[in-house]
């Protein structure tokens, strides 16, 4: 059975180590996760990255000039704070629903030494909000 899921290649270094779809026909699971690796999905080269819940979210945040990192969810693992640590700055921002997340994420970066900011979304990143992105864009220049 052919799956209508837009998939989402996790890759560190020149490895392919797991996956990430998303359903296009609203068919369940909505996020099918293809393998078992505790990572997240990272896409961009900044030096700047913004911590989201899922991969489309990243990918906006790529094309903001960000790096998008992926949770794919809303729990920092330790293999997603050793990740972030080698960026200048993160932002943590995650949907309006889990603000409280997003302040405990922020803070836990912050108690590692990460260079770390909770910023308030009024909608999800990937909805691409006017308001957000008059908020967000200046932190680029930060």
């Amino acid at each position: 059975v052919v799956e209508q899921r837009v998939v989402f290649p996790i890759i560190h270094g020149p490895h392919l180590v797991d996956a990430i779809g998303r359903s296009l026909i609203n068919e369940q699971p909505k996020w099918l996760r293809y393998g078992e690796a505790r990572t997240a999905y990272i896409i961009g080269h900044a030096s700047t990255a913004v911590i989201v819940e899922d991969a489309v979210s990243a990918a906006v945040a790529q094309t903001l000039g960000f790096t998008g990192v992926a949770l794919l969810g809303t729990t920092l693992l330790r293999e997603h704070m050793e990740l972030v640590s080698k960026y200048s700055r993160v932002i943590v921002a995650l949907y309006p629903d889990a603000c409280k997340k997003t302040i405990e994420i922020t803070r836990e970066l912050k108690s590692n030494g990460i260079n770390a900011l909770a910023f308030y979304l009024m909608d999800d990143l990937k909805y691409r909000n006017e308001k957000d992105l008059e908020k967000l864009l200046p932190t680029l220049k930060d």
